[in-house]
């Protein structure tokens, strides 16, 4: 027998979790199929941005999202880099120093904005170490410079081991690039 949500917090929890996944997925088979990654990240992108919207109302589901997919919102700016590298998608030798192009940085404006949401209203430390201790630290810097102003992230953490002082993504995040 099998528990399926048709509404309420259990199909939202359901909903974020399986794009979640489905972002892990894009970013594994980026190199394979660049153009079905960069669909799904848009498609993902707009679910973020609707959810954004809903003002409080969209903010569990962006809770659960980035507590599940905080490892892959992590890595995102350096597979849509990636992409932008990629044999096929370079057709006009201008670009071929571009680092993300502005469909790039759009995307992870929302992904930052979403973020800075989820940070507001409370993710969870392992969300919160993914992200700030992020083994690619200019992939989640990104975030932050094409997210919102600092003033909309959370201002401190809950104090746990590994961030003893209740320190704020934004500050975990900044020791991170300092130290790299």
């Amino acid at each position: 027998m099998v528990n399926i949500p048709f509404s309420g917090p259990a199909l939202d929890n359901a909903d974020a979790s399986v794009e979640a996944q489905a972002l892990a997925a894009a970013e594994a088979q980026a190199s394979k199929n660049p153009s079905a990654a960069r669909a799904k990240f848009a498609a993902i992108e707009q679910e973020i941005a609707e959810h954004a919207g809903d003002g409080k109302a969209g903010t569990p589901w962006l809770q659960d999202f980035y507590n599940d997919a905080a490892p892959a919102v992590a890595n995102l700016a350096s597979t849509l880099h990636g992409l932008e590298n990629s044999n096929d998608s370079l057709p006009n030798y201008q670009n071929r120093f571009t680092v993300l192009t502005e469909e790039d940085q759009k995307i992870l404006a929302t992904f930052g904005q979403g973020l800075a949401v989820a940070d507001a209203a409370g993710l969870s430390p392992e969300a919160v170490q993914a992200i700030a201790n992020a083994p690619d630290a200019w992939s989640a810097a990104m975030l932050v410079k094409f997210g919102p102003p600092g003033s909309l992230w959370a201002t401190g953490e809950p104090k746990t081991p590994q961030n003893p002082d209740g320190l704020s993504l934004l500050a975990q995040r900044a020791n991170h690039v300092y130290e790299q």
